[in-house]
Formats: C-alpha cells, sequence, structure tokens
C-alpha cells in the first residue's frame, strides 16, 4: 500500500493508469480469494420443502400474531432497549408495578421511569391506549403503527 502511494506521488502525470491498474489487480486479487466451494450455494438447485410455499399462495390465511410477537414488532418498531421490552412485556400483559419489581427485581422508582420511557416512545398516555395499539397488530399486522 505505501509503495502504491509512493509510485502516485512519484508518477503525478500516470494518475489515471495507475489508478485503472490499481483496481484491476484489487479485482483479480479478490478473485482467487474465494474458492468454488464458497459460492457454489447460489447455484445449487431447490430442494424439495426448501421452497417457501406461503409465498407463493398470496390469498392464503395467516394465523393472527401471537401477542410475544406483536409486543416484539412494536418494541423493535419503536427502538425500546431490552429492559423497556421486558417490561413493556409484563405490562402489557397485565402484571402491575409491583410485580415487574418482584420479577425483574428492580425498584420501583426503576419500574415508574421504564413505563414512562416506553409511554413516550410509543406516544401513548395510558395502559388502555398500549393495549389498544397492541390489538391493532392482532386485527391486521399489516396496519401501519404511527410514529
Amino acid at each position: 500500500m505505501a509503495l502504491g502511494e509512493i509510485a502516485a506521488l512519484a508518477f503525478p502525470s500516470m494518475m489515471v493508469a495507475f489508478c485503472v491498474s490499481s483496481i484491476v489487480i484489487l479485482i483479480v486479487i479478490a478473485g482467487f480469494m474465494f474458492s468454488d466451494r464458497d459460492n457454489a450455494f447460489v447455484f445449487e438447485p431447490v430442494e424439495e420443502g426448501e421452497l417457501d410455499v406461503e409465498a407463493c399462495e398470496p390469498n392464503a390465511e395467516k394465523p393472527a400474531p401471537t401477542m410475544d410477537e406483536r409486543i416484539a414488532a412494536v418494541a423493535e418498531k419503536f427502538g425500546l432497549t431490552a429492559r423497556e421490552t421486558e417490561v413493556f412485556t409484563l405490562w402489557a400483559t397485565g402484571h402491575g408495578a409491583k410485580s415487574i419489581e418482584e420479577k425483574l427485581v428492580l425498584s420501583s422508582a426503576t419500574v415508574r421511569t421504564h413505563i414512562r420511557h416506553i409511554y413516550e416512545k410509543l406516544d401513548v398516555h395510558s395502559r388502555a391506549e398500549l393495549i389498544e395499539l397492541l390489538e391493532s397488530r392482532q386485527r391486521d399486522p399489516r396496519v401501519e403503527i404511527r410514529e
């Protein structure tokens, strides 16, 4: 690399030729880095059972997502942290603050802070709005969640 930089500085009038030849050399080197075995899976035929049948049948009814799937989707969409997701899961499934404190070994102030952050990120103001948000995902998973 250092030799290439020195050569580029030594021959400024041949800069274009140097750049083109360097790119060609890098492409040739990259070609030798991969063996046929590394990229053979791209060209293998599809075996029975590998084809996603659901993708081929667009009219097929898909089961409604479970509560955990809906909670995970909402948590991911709104960028909840791992701990906020744990608190959100318990809070959305009807556990009280005291129960969350005991299950996750947190202080009451920490639980309140997590719940406040969850409400802020999801732009809801009560547990009822939070449940309504999750239920809208149950009725139709394609429903776009407001941000």
